[in-house]
């Protein structure tokens, strides 16, 4: 998840072919589409065991199709918020003020926004408290704000690097992640809920951007294969409370190599620029937020989620969550079309100072 593409431009914007600058190309439809897929992903993550819980040993013993079905359909979609972080750190994020700025509009146009139609409709009260749940905003946001921060340091780093000194850095930070992070000797990677480790996967990608290798053409089976690895690794686990969610953390070796794989693989895939899926891919972005928001999240998404989990059974409980899905992320892309027109007007006003300024920069006069 620009100028009317949000996410896109903040999120991942582009770099030039080699990374050296990051100056912004065409924008990648193969890539772009990868984004609307994680998207979704996102929204299986959350309809599945965030709505319905975690399935337990018992589940598995008593009704096995259904317990794998919604663990296979888990591990498919753990990665997606890795990958979204991955999509930034192969182009490069390119760190500008306006691109800040809109970042935080589009955060604030549905935190505030959301708030205030539940004013409107009664679903809510003016109180301090929710306007400062609407500061404060959710987990991603404001990781990944710290990330856009941080990534000119971030850039430079890869830039300099030399390739040795590069894979030493990311073999050191990804260990120490595992070691600490995973067995939560230390809670500072969050389980990867955290700024530390969004800073961890966007080097990982440059690296990959930068560095890249014949094996990425066998990116999509190592995915499978990681799937596959995890569901095993879940069910093992799974009767043993204080173990059997390390498969779900994104820290998890399996899940940063699954993201890998998945962005490895469209990396090879060649597709022409089509102008519909980067536009919807501008304003993916905008169905987590509004999925996610703590006035629809448990009233709206996961009601009506465990509301058809419980009518329905089999295929026909899968087809018809995967459509309220569709509806959802159909109406996140709807609303944010109403967004970027009111960027659009608001930037019109900025100061010059944040706008992209059309002249080119004068040369330097020459010296003797």
């Amino acid at each position: 998840m620009t100028d009317v593409r949000n996410i896109s431009a903040t999120v991942s914007p582009s770099a030039a072919a080699g990374g050296h600058t990051l100056a912004r190309p065409p924008r990648q439809s193969n890539f772009e589409l990868l984004r609307i897929v994680a998207m979704f992903l996102v929204l299986v993550l959350h309809a599945d065991f965030l709505s319905l819980g975690v399935p337990e040993a018992k589940d598995f013993a008593a009704a096995p199709a259904n317990a794998w079905t919604r663990t296979f359909f888990e591990m498919m979609a753990i990665c997606a918020v890795n990958v979204f972080v991955m999509i930034s750190g192969w182009f490069g994020i390119r760190a500008t003020l306006r691109g800040g700025l809109r970042f935080l509009f589009q955060a604030c146009f549905f935190y505030f926004g959301i708030y205030g139609v539940m004013l409107l409709t009664g679903g809510a009260e003016m109180t301090a408290k929710n306007l400062l749940e609407c500061m404060k905003m959710d987990w991603f946001t404001i990781a990944y704000l710290t990330l856009f921060i941080i990534s000119p340091v971030l850039n430079a780093f890869a830039r300099q690097a030399t390739v040795r000194q590069f894979a030493g850095v990311l073999a050191a930070f990804f260990l120490l992640q595992t070691l600490y992070g995973c067995t939560e000797l230390n809670d500072q990677f969050n389980r990867g809920y955290s700024a530390i480790s969004f800073a961890g996967i966007y080097l990982l990608a440059r690296f990959m951007s930068l560095h890249r290798r014949r094996f990425f053409r066998f990116g999509l089976l190592v995915y499978l294969a990681c799937l596959l690895a995890k569901a095993l690794i879940f069910w093992a686990l799974s009767g043993s409370e204080d173990y059997n969610r390390w498969a779900l953390y994104y820290i998890n070796p399996l899940v940063i190599l699954q993201a890998a794989a998945l962005v490895a693989f469209v990396s090879t895939v060649k597709m022409p620029v089509i102008r519909i899926i980067n536009r919807i891919a501008a304003s993916a972005y905008a169905v987590y937020l509004l999925h996610i928001n703590d006035f629809i999240l448990v009233k709206y998404f996961k009601s009506n989620v465990v509301q058809l989990y419980n009518q329905y059974s089999g295929v026909e409980c899968i087809g018809l969550i995967l459509m309220f899905l569709v509806v959802v992320f159909c109406a996140g892309i709807l609303v944010d079309q109403v967004r970027i027109l009111l960027w659009n007007a608001v930037s019109v006003w900025l100061p010059a100072l944040f706008r992209k300024s059309s002249r080119k920069p004068k040369p330097a006069p020459a010296t003797e």
